[in-house]
């Protein structure tokens, strides 16, 4: 029997695979997401600029899952390893590097 984890993961490959991302503009609620910038793109990168960060800059990249990450995430879990999903508003997504997010963070302690 397949995760939930394991099928959200898949759904989302499957989803936003295309880097055509106006063939799902024609359901509402994605389309209103895609306006008003709550959904994340998969394999995006922007720059903000801010002295509020050390660096002066933040990037956020997404994966092509459109995780917060830097690197791919594997479908397939590796033995001994659990998965936690954290899910959230922009505060859990952080200003902040993708290393130095509470999610980042939590994976390395």
């Amino acid at each position: 029997m397949q995760s939930s984890w394991l099928f959200a993961t898949k759904a989302f490959s499957f989803l936003f695979s295309s880097q055509d991302r106006t063939k799902l503009s024609h359901v509402a609620f994605i389309r209103e997401a895609q306006e008003k910038g709550w959904m994340h793109w998969p394999l995006t990168r922007s720059v903000k600029l801010t002295n509020e960060h050390p660096k002066g800059e933040i990037v956020f990249q997404r994966n092509g899952s459109s995780f917060r990450e830097n690197q791919e995430t594997p479908v397939e879990k590796p033995v001994d390893t659990r998965r936690i999903i954290i899910t959230g508003d922009s505060h859990t997504d952080g200003a902040v590097w993708n290393n130095e997010n509470a999610a980042n963070l939590l994976e390395i302690a």
